[in-house]
């Protein structure tokens, strides 16, 4: 009877504990938005000083510059990572390959790309496109071509990844309906970006790799996609897909036409991806890591 007792004891023990641990990984939409705000002000202490060391050694003039901002923008997204690990975790689960991503890997991309087309082909129709495309690309004329590559199509995409979707929507899946999770991680992702076109890009964006993120809980899809779509525009440029089509399509009728083509596409790699992973993969709130 005893033992029995003492089995109950130590089970409900157990299940507080357990409980208390989803608790503390939870995190509130001000929580997000936190994580989100400590990440540029890491990125500022990382650039800033860089850029006012590169002046003092005499390394103003636009040869030099453009490298020195190069190296401090590939260094601030693993500087912003680091400090929100140190205070956040990921859960192992983030880290998990799984056969079955082989054949997702191709599905998500089509995802990814048809949202991302349609999406860039709407906002080529917002009154000013052309200034905010320029005011875009304004952004990164000062800094080194190949590092601009490696910061923003490598370093940056795994990064963002491990912030955006490892932390933020972790932590707001443990907190939201996963609609509502996605939504919110979303937003922050998309806001942080602070360029109009890039903002409302970054959102669609968000929605895909946080849903992606949501059934498989891991960061390996998401990162590899993201990597591929930024590689791509910095590579082709943010609009040039958009021109291509355009002219290849000739008619402007047929060229807003493919948006709903682009979408339908999406959405059939969607379907074709929860036919093929089946419901959102469940994890153990215990299994977790401190990186």
């Amino acid at each position: 009877m005893q033992d029995q007792i003492t089995e109950k004891n130590r089970s409900t023990e157990d299940q507080n504990n357990a409980a208390a641990f989803v608790q503390q990984q939870q995190l509130t939409l001000w929580g997000g938005i936190k994580v989100a705000l400590i990440v540029l002000l890491a990125q500022m202490l990382v650039t800033i000083p860089a850029v006012i060391i590169s002046m003092a050694l005499g390394l103003g003039d636009i040869n030099n510059m453009d490298v020195a901002m190069g190296i401090a923008l590939a260094l601030s997204f693993p500087a912003a990572a680091w400090i929100i690990l140190r205070f956040h975790n990921l859960e192992k689960s983030a880290w998990d390959w799984i056969g079955s991503y082989i054949v997702l890997l191709p599905i998500s991309i089509i995802m990814l790309y048809g949202m991302s087309y349609a999406v860039g082909g709407i906002l080529s129709y917002l009154p000013g496109y052309d200034s905010m495309l320029e005011s875009y690309g304004a952004m990164f004329e000062n800094i080194n071509p190949t590092l601009l590559l490696i910061a923003g199509g490598f370093i940056g995409p795994v990064c963002e990844e491990v912030i955006f979707r490892g932390v933020i929507l972790k932590g707001f899946l443990k907190t939201f309906h996963p609609a509502k999770a996605i939504i919110f991680s979303s937003l922050i992702f998309g806001v942080i970006h602070f360029m109009p076109l890039q903002v409302i890009s970054a959102f669609f964006a968000g929605l895909v790799l946080g849903y992606i993120y949501y059934k498989t809980r891991s960061l390996w899809l998401p990162i590899i996609i993201h990597v591929i779509n930024n590689v791509i525009a910095f590579t082709l440029g943010l609009d040039a897909e958009q021109d291509a089509s355009q002219s290849l399509l000739g008619s402007e009728a047929l060229y807003i036409a493919s948006f709903a083509g682009a979408l339908l596409i999406s959405w059939l790699a969607y379907m074709a991806f929860e036919y093929l992973h089946g419901s959102a993969r469940q994890v153990d709130t215990e299994n977790h890591s401190i990186v």
